[in-house]
């Protein structure tokens, strides 16, 4: 059976499901990506409030970020103590086609936490990790903003284009910012809009130390510390 009405205005359809904040929503940041690389912006559309989007350590660790700049390429290790190897946690199970050997951990793993059995079980539990490959925020004078200083806050993810579109204010002064993926390549490309960029407010790109942490990918205690590589 054909149907003779109009045809469907997809982009519309999508357009109306269209996400929008009007401020810090700290469980649920907003994100560009293809599938490869992402990218999870505050409410500024860039990282310049991480510690408004709390991510707790279940094993009483320090408190991370969901903001982050992640990829299914970007992979870091701490340097081990000693080499370890796989063998060390090698666990036998009985199954129906008898003993088999899998790698286990013999130390404890729950919900609030872990207690590996030994050295080579933590490392090899940690290693490699995922690594937050940087942070890229606004800083006014040089440093960041408080959030007192933001008011008026609203953004928009458009499904259709997969761009965020963010505006704001800053010390009373208007701020847009549109942050994009490309959906091939792992480009982040972003637009600050203002009359603050000629008065000291500028973009900081920041790249931490490579984290074990449950909780957070980056380490930003370790400024001595190599970079990843």
């Amino acid at each position: 059976m054909s149907g003779t009405g109009p045809g469907i205005d997809r982009r519309a359809l999508v357009a109306r499901h269209a996400v929008e904040v009007s401020g810090v929503v700290a469980e649920s940041p907003l994100s560009v990506g293809n599938g490869e690389f992402c990218y999870t912006a505050d409410v500024t559309g860039l990282q310049t409030f991480p510690g408004l989007y709390p991510v707790q350590d279940p094993g009483g660790g320090g408190r991370g970020t969901l903001l982050g700049t992640m990829s299914s390429w970007g992979w870091h290790s701490v340097p081990a103590a000693e080499p370890y190897d796989l063998a060390a946690t090698m666990r036998t199970y009985r199954t129906p086609r008898g003993p088999v050997a899998y790698v286990d951990m013999r130390g404890g793993l729950s919900a609030h936490g872990e207690s590996p059995s030994s050295a080579a079980e933590s490392w090899l539990r940690a290693n490699p990790h995922r690594l937050d490959l940087g942070r890229v925020g606004l800083v006014l004078h040089g440093a960041p903003p408080a959030p007192a200083d933001l008011a008026g806050a609203r953004q928009r993810l458009d499904l259709w284009t997969g761009a965020i579109g963010s505006r704001f204010r800053l010390g009373g002064v208007p701020v847009r910012v549109t942050t994009v993926c490309h959906p091939r390549r792992d480009v982040l490309a972003l637009r600050v809009e203002s009359d603050l960029l000629a008065s000291g407010l500028a973009v900081r790109f920041a790249f931490p130390y490579g984290s074990q942490a449950w909780s957070d990918a980056a380490d930003w205690s370790r400024p001595e510390a190599p970079p990843p590589s």
